[in-house]
């Protein structure tokens, strides 16, 4: 039904930056990039949330992570640091995107996931990866909620 909802682009604005909102109310954001995707266009690129925390809170997103990477969703997601981030920032995505930027980072080649994936499947995972957002805003916040983190 969601896939039906985006074809018909009648998918809540409010995923676009719901779990952006989600973290900075439980953490302390020094800086984030709230859009994970965005609804005009969904194909500019694969949804990724990039974010830096507060130091003190670097263990509690390595806790978030673990919970993140066994949520049952299409894809995998996880959260990383990404090596060319002088501010040690974050990025939750897709996992097969972090095995994309850390293999092109040791080359040190281009990043267009486009031009790596190729058009078709780069946007079956756009589409994919808009989809699973609900249910990863869902269990982000119920792990939250749960574990008292505000």
């Amino acid at each position: 039904m969601f896939m039906k909802d985006l074809k018909n682009n009648s998918i809540e604005k409010f995923y676009e930056t719901a779990i952006g909102k989600l973290l900075n109310d439980y953490y302390k954001i020094e800086w984030m990039r709230f859009n994970m995707f965005n609804l005009e266009d969904i194909y500019y690129n694969i949804p990724m949330l990039i974010f830096r925390v507060e130091k003190d809170y670097d263990e509690c997103i390595c806790k978030l992570k673990e919970y993140v990477e066994n949520i049952q969703t299409i894809n995998s997601w996880t959260i990383f640091r990404f090596p060319y981030s002088k501010n040690k920032n974050y990025i939750l995505t897709l996992d097969m995107v972090r095995n994309i930027y850390m293999n092109q980072f040791e080359k040190q080649f281009n990043l267009d996931l486009q031009q790596i994936l190729g058009k078709e499947k780069y946007e079956k995972l756009c589409k994919e990866a808009i989809t699973d957002i609900p249910l990863l805003y869902s269990s982000i916040k119920e792990y939250l909620v749960t574990n008292n983190y505000k």
